[in-house]
């Protein structure tokens, strides 16, 4: 197969570019520029029937055993696999219209094949797909699996081989809102540092799962492991004293996590941290017995060691494993690394000179200049937790700063990918596209109905519909803000209902209300914002009053943005 389709193109100028963003793209990483398109996407009927009960997505895809999930994706299906990976990536993350958290439940196959599209006109070669182990591997000790969740899977790497891209994959995510996933997702990380005999076996073998599909696929280059997604050891540092106790025995560390904030000997918190890298080093090595080209994320920052009150020292990290054939070693980068925190922006030349530390220190140093993948390269980063003046550069400096460093990644790398290729809202819903009928929501009917209608699901009153609990966090919200936003999209045929314009139904949170009035005859979206009042766990519900049918679908609830300036969350071109 014909990886990139070559095309005709000119080369870049000043009156041809488009901000600093597309001259990466271009002149020194392409070698040309290619306009972007605008995003549009078209409906996708996943029911053929209109009016048909809904189906119980989950309960006709039972969780079943390693031997039978196999079974359905049989290697005779495969295409040999390619020996070698292109000399240089230019990668995106894709989340379709969602996010990282819930795109494998909500993706459409049209926008997910359209946003591909858009990324080849762009100039990028290789996708990433973010995959998480809750969610997949649904229970760790029963070794049970969706397989839904892996035909999700095959439908991706199918649209993306047809693209004409390249795939690599982050497995072990950290997030997956699947209500039944046992352990649950938030919990996964800790559970393999307490009970890693117990554990690591379920890890192998999901492991094994995912290769054995990526192995049919001949445009998948290689799998990586995030330190983010197992980084719960350091918070275990701040429970309680007869917590630490518990679970540093339970580890295997040899006596109780040190406390790091002064109190406890400082060799102590550097074991603990040394203890953490141990297990990375493990899932790795379980993980290579099955997925060879698996690789550990380069963790290039350090964690603060407090001796006391104004007296801290820094811990750094090894490397863990080994990098095999020609896979590669991943690793991040953000402007606000490495610099004073002192309420001053960060300029250019500065952020230029943190990233030539981070690619000398990281590239030649460790793995050397081919085998380092800038797989998370956020040159504008508004992470609510991270949003100060200390990490903040005006748009000149952006662009100022990108002009420079697309020589410096070209020479000091295997390639680079971006995170927000288009910015999403992060939403905390598990299910809100219903696409897996009505797991996660309950259904009070109260005399009304619910059906599928193609793409949407239809309400007629009376009933309210309920999401499954969720949390949600203040510190995690665009301006550290307390509103909580509920986005849908729906619309009414015409009827009789008198009220049809004035109280089809509520729209709630919490048991707080408002009232909704849905368009008539075509759908569109709907927002609505509510205080938290500090709450941290949250459930939405639908309460319709009206007979006459209401289509919905594609239920957000979010409070971040995540704008990297590339795409707008529409797919129009951003700032950048």
């Amino acid at each position: 197969m014909s990886m990139l389709v070559k095309k005709t193109c000119v080369p870049l100028t000043k009156q041809h570019r488009r901000g600093a963003v597309l001259l990466l793209y271009s002149t020194v990483l392409l070698g040309c520029f290619y306009a972007a398109s605008r995003y549009y996407t078209t409906d996708a009927l996943f029911w053929e029937s209109r009016g048909s009960p809904i189906e119980d997505i989950v309960g006709s895809n039972p969780l079943v055993s390693f031997d039978n999930l196999i079974s359905k994706h049989a290697v005779s299906d495969s295409v040999s696999p390619s020996a070698s990976s292109p000399p240089f990536l230019r990668g995106v993350h894709v989340f379709s219209d969602d996010c990282p958290l819930t795109f494998w439940e909500t993706f459409d196959e049209e926008k997910l094949k359209q946003q591909l599209t858009n990324a080849v006109h762009d100039g990028f070669n290789a996708v990433i797909l973010v995959i998480p182990w809750a969610g997949f591997q649904v229970d760790v000790h029963g070794k049970l699996y969706d397989p839904w969740m892996y035909d999700r899977l095959r439908t991706a790497l199918d649209l993306i081989h047809d693209s004409g891209l390249y795939s690599i994959s982050r497995i072990g995510y950290a997030h997956n809102f699947r209500p039944d996933n046992t352990p649950p997702s938030g919990e996964r990380c800790m559970f393999t540092l307490l009970q890693r005999d117990d554990a690591m076996p379920g890890w192998s073998e999901y492991v094994r799962s995912l290769q054995h599909i990526f192995s049919l696929y001949d445009t998948h280059l290689f799998n990586f492991i995030s330190w983010e997604d197992f980084f719960c050891g350091s918070y275990a540092m701040r429970l309680p004293k007869e917590r630490r106790a518990e679970y540093g025995k339970q580890s295997g560390f040899g006596g109780p996590i040190p406390a790091n904030d002064g109190s406890d000997p400082v060799d102590r918190v550097h074991a603990w941290y040394d203890h953490i890298s141990s297990i990375w080093t493990t899932l790795i090595q379980y993980g290579q017995e099955s997925m060879p080209r698996l690789t550990m994320e380069i963790r290039v920052d350090s964690d603060p060691v407090f001796a006391g009150k104004d007296n801290m020292t820094w811990h750094g990290y090894h490397d863990a494993g080994h990098v095999s054939g020609d896979a590669r070693a991943g690793t991040y980068f953000s402007p606000y690394f490495g610099q004073d925190n002192k309420g001053l922006a960060i300029t250019a030349k500065n952020a230029i000179q943190k990233l030539t530390f981070m690619l000398t220190e990281v590239a030649e140093n460790r793995f050397g200049l081919e085998k380092t993948f800038l797989e998370q390269f956020n040159f504008v980063d508004n992470t609510p937790s991270f949003m100060t003046s200390s990490n903040y550069m005006t748009e000149p400096q952006v662009t100022q700063f990108l002009d420079k460093a697309a020589p410096l990644i070209r020479k000091s790398t295997g390639g680079y990918a971006l995170w927000a290729y288009r910015n999403y809202r992060e939403t905390h819903l598990y299910n809100g596209n219903f696409l897996r009928g009505m797991h996660g929501w309950n259904v009070t009917h109260d005399g009304g109905s619910v059906h599928r209608h193609g793409p949407f699901i239809r309400l007629q009153g009376p009933l309210t519909l309920t999401s499954y609990q969720t949390r949600l966090a203040d510190g995690g919200c665009d301006g550290m803000g307390n509103l909580r936003h509920v986005c849908f999209q729906s619309y009414m045929d015409p009827c009789h209902d008198d009220d049809v314009n004035t109280h089809a139904m509520d729209v709630c949170l919490n048991g707080q209300c408002v009232h909704h009035s849905p368009p008539l005859k075509f759908a569109s979206e709907s927002c609505y914002s509510f205080p938290s009042n500090g709450s941290l766990v949250f459930q939405i519900s639908f309460k319709v009053m009206s007979h006459c049918p209401v289509d919905m679908r594609h239920v957000q609830f979010w409070c971040h943005e995540q704008d990297l300036k590339v795409h707008h969350a529409d797919g129009s071109p951003g700032a950048l």
